[in-house]
Formats: structure tokens, C-alpha cells, sequence
């Protein structure tokens, strides 16, 4: 984590008493989060790595189907609403508090030139649904999946994230 755990827990603590949706991106992952952490977080986002390593052990994400199984993890862990892992190239897959399950592939590109910042530019994107437009995890999920299919066909993690204006919203 680039700040320190007390710090994240305190600010998850804060927003989620003050109805605020909270979502975490455990980058760069360490091992042995506290539990307590995941109970203020509404939408989980790690990478497939990140998963790992914040399952510890032996775990490794190695198909759809495994992505699931870290994500259920972590909804047992107290994640309140979702657990959205992304994969690359593959997409995402989302687990919700129900029990729903979705994948979503990834929008195909015509040259992928840096993939530097994607994971970012999708939680932006995902962000701007759910706090902005008030969209269910799906539709959030749509929106970070086509901000980072821009990023990566730029170079540079900063330059290369979408304005507004690119972004093409289709009434949603």
C-alpha cells in the first residue's frame, strides 16, 4: 500500500459512516491485511496478483473460476457488496454479496501500445459509476473496462488515461 493500513482504515472507517460508497484497491498488495479493513469497504478491486497475495499461501489465480474463489474469500472477510478482480487482457470477474456472479471480457483494441496505469484508469472509471452516476457494479464495471481499452492503446500511465469528453457515455 503506498499509505499505511492505519490510515486506510481510518479514512474507509469515515466514509463509510458518512454514506459515502467505498471502494479499495489494495496496490501494491501486502500480505496479512486485518480483517477489520475489508468491513468499510463496499467494492474490493485487486488485480489477479494482488488477490493473491493478499490470500497468502499457496493461492494462485489461474482461470475465471479461481478468481471467483479468491473473491468469495474476501466477501467472507466483510466486503460489503462486491469483490471485482481485474485480469488483464481477460477482463474482470465480479462477486456480489447475492452471490452473483459476472465476467466481463475485455474491449478489444486495435493495438495495445502500454498497458501502464490500466488497473488505475479501470477503478477511475468504475469509480465515476458508481459515486457519479450511481450505476449497479455492472454498469461501473463497463465504464472501467472501456476508460482502460483507451488507456492502453497510448503510452505513459498519466497521459494516456481518458478525458471525459473521449468517453462515450450512451445516456447511462
Amino acid at each position: 500500500m503506498e499509505i499505511g493500513l492505519e490510515t486506510v482504515e481510518k479514512a474507509l472507517s469515515i466514509a463509510h459512516e458518512a454514506g459515502v460508497p467505498t471502494i479499495f484497491n489494495p496496490a501494491p498488495a501486502i500480505p496479512d491485511i486485518p480483517h477489520s479493513i475489508f468491513e468499510n469497504v463496499d467494492y474490493l478491486i485487486p488485480n489477479e496478483t494482488e488477490a493473491e497475495i493478499l490470500i497468502g499461501g499457496e493461492f494462485k489465480i489461474d482461470s475465471p473460476f479461481g478468481a471467483v474463489e479468491a473473491a468469495k474469500a474476501f466477501m467472507s472477510r466483510g466486503v460489503r457488496k462486491a469483490v471485482v478482480i481485474t485480469l488483464g487482457e481477460k477482463g474482470t470477474v465480479i462477486y456480489k454479496r447475492d452471490g452473483g456472479i459476472r465476467m466481463f471480457h475485455a474491449r478489444p483494441v486495435p493495438k495495445v501500445v502500454d498497458t501502464t496505469g490500466a488497473g488505475d484508469c479501470f477503478i477511475g472509471g468504475f469509480a465515476v459509476g458508481i459515486a457519479e452516476r450511481g450505476l449497479a457494479v455492472e454498469g461501473a464495471s463497463h465504464i472501467g473496462l472501456a476508460a482502460a481499452a483507451l488507456a492502453i492503446q497510448q503510452k505513459g500511465a498519466r497521459d494516456s488515461m481518458p478525458r471525459r469528453n473521449e468517453m462515450a457515455w450512451s445516456g447511462n
